[in-house]
């Protein structure tokens, strides 16, 4: 019988894909490392914890799917009794962004061998997003989902100065790959116009072979669009890229279209009840408000850096 796990580590699971070696940081009852081992997609594992409890109950799942020669549990502070290069994926699931960045801060002797990292922060993503490039890692994929009524954003990050290991390398892959099918589809139904046209040339029809070229240009406008998309790990991120999650915003998700539509009720409802308020005490959480409402706007229709735009 296999173990079932929450929409919200369910996620966190599919962006650890490529990983042989997993430590979960802060691991808790242990259902994540038990699932991804139980399925065969790790050769050993690392479940960790700073609280006895939950390690003891970590240890009972462990036991009870019969994974103790493969997964071991360790009380810990953060990353601070790993031991360097034991992990090839270190997983952050489940806590604040401040004891993220703290985990991440106080843990770089044991983690500078480590690759690839994913981080699912409750609070202060933004600021993770900073301190990852601040720090030279480089986040390669994005997923946000809503589990009991609750937003979860998560992400994927990379050391930049390694190129990324296989994972990232899989991440781009599968970017490219999804930008270029796009694009290859588009040039097919283009091919089949221009093909029309030229059947329809000495027709009637001129009209609508015309038509057909100008539905053609557009699809090569989006195609190049798409081409344009896949150039963008390199392109500064923009301060609603660093809040919202620049691949969320690109891939549209659904999830985080949803949350942008929330957020904006909240920003507008809290703008309203401030315009009873005197100006000077207002002002400053009224520019805030303004200010986030122009981003959830920006995270709709985001810009897509082209290559001579790439700073």
């Amino acid at each position: 019988m296999s173990i079932q796990l929450s929409a919200r580590l369910a996620a966190v699971a599919r962006l650890t894909k490529g990983a042989e070696r997993l430590a979960d940081i802060g691991t808790d009852h242990g259902y994540l490392p038990v699932y991804l081992v139980q399925r065969g997609e790790l050769k050993s594992a690392v479940a960790m914890d700073v609280n006895r409890g939950p390690l003891l109950r970590a240890q009972e799942h462990i036991r009870q799917y019969h994974l103790e020669e493969k997964i071991s549990t360790r009380l810990s502070d953060g990353a601070q009794e790993l031991l360097p290069g034991e992990a090839d994926c270190v997983v952050i699931a489940g806590m604040g962004g401040p004891l993220t960045i703290k985990i991440l801060s106080e843990g770089r002797r044991q983690l500078a061998q480590t690759e690839t990292f994913v981080l699912q922060p409750q609070s202060e993503i933004e600021s993770v997003r900073r301190f990852l490039h601040a720090e030279g890692f480089r986040i390669t994929a994005e997923d946000m989902v809503k589990d009991d009524g609750k937003f979860y954003p998560m992400m994927k990050a990379v050391r930049a100065g390694s190129g990324g290991g296989e994972t990232a390398r899989m991440d781009d892959a599968m970017r490219i790959q999804n930008t270029e099918d796009a694009a290859t589809a588009q040039t097919g139904d283009a091919a089949r116009m221009d093909d029309a046209a030229a059947q329809n040339r000495n027709t009637a029809r001129m009209d609508d072979a015309a038509a057909q070229n100008r539905n053609a240009a557009r699809m090569d406008d989006t195609a190049a669009q798409n081409r344009n998309a896949v150039r963008t790990d390199d392109a500064p991120w923009e301060d609603y890229e660093y809040c919202f999650g620049r691949y969320l915003i690109l891939q549209k998700n659904p999830v985080l279209l949803e949350f942008l539509q929330k957020e904006e009720a909240t920003c507008r409802a809290i703008l309203e009840k401030l315009r009873g308020l005197e100006k000077e005490k207002a002002a400053g959480r009224r520019a805030e408000l303004e200010k986030r409402l122009r981003m959830i706007e920006q995270s709709r229709q985001p810009q897509i850096p082209a290559a001579n735009e790439v700073k």
